[in-house]
């Protein structure tokens, strides 16, 4: 799709298609649409923005797998809780009273990720554990390895 410059009107105005008043008029409905203020951009900020939602993110899953022994079911839960109610209330701050789009979906693929950490933790679930600096890091799900026929 091709863009319309000032310019455009004014050739129009010169060819006579258009008279003056009209091309001022089109120029000023062209300017005051909200398509035209807000034209997509992708900025170095934006890849900051994503690498600190990927660490959150991972940051959260981790200290919810490691923590889900010391808080116990319900303690693991509350805490999710805590953090999804969060997460979507500043989900709603940046859509609603900032207009920061992708922040917005950091916070939400974060609340979703919480939600989903929920549902894989159990309360009968073995924490990870390295048993020698040698040996591989295996998760333990009800005394069998995890991906384990």
């Amino acid at each position: 799709m091709t863009r319309l410059q000032r310019s455009d009107p004014d050739r129009a105005v010169s060819a006579g298609i258009l008279s003056a008043e009209q091309a001022d008029r089109l120029a000023e409905f062209i300017g005051a649409s909200p398509a035209a203020a807000v034209e997509p951009r992708f900025f170095f900020v934006h890849v900051l923005v994503y690498l600190g939602g990927m660490i959150a993110i991972g940051a959260m899953s981790l200290f919810m797998t490691l923590g889900w022994n010391a808080l116990g079911g319900w303690g693991g839960f509350f805490t999710v809780v805590c953090y999804g109610v969060l997460a979507l209330a500043l989900t709603h701050r940046f859509i609603e009273q900032k207009q920061l789009a992708i922040p917005a979906g950091v916070m939400a693929t974060l609340a979703v990720v919480m939600v989903n950490n929920k549902r894989e933790l159990r309360p009968n679930c073995t924490a990870m554990r390295n048993t020698s600096p040698s040996r591989p890091l295996y998760l333990l799900t009800e005394g069998r390895v995890a991906g384990a026929g």
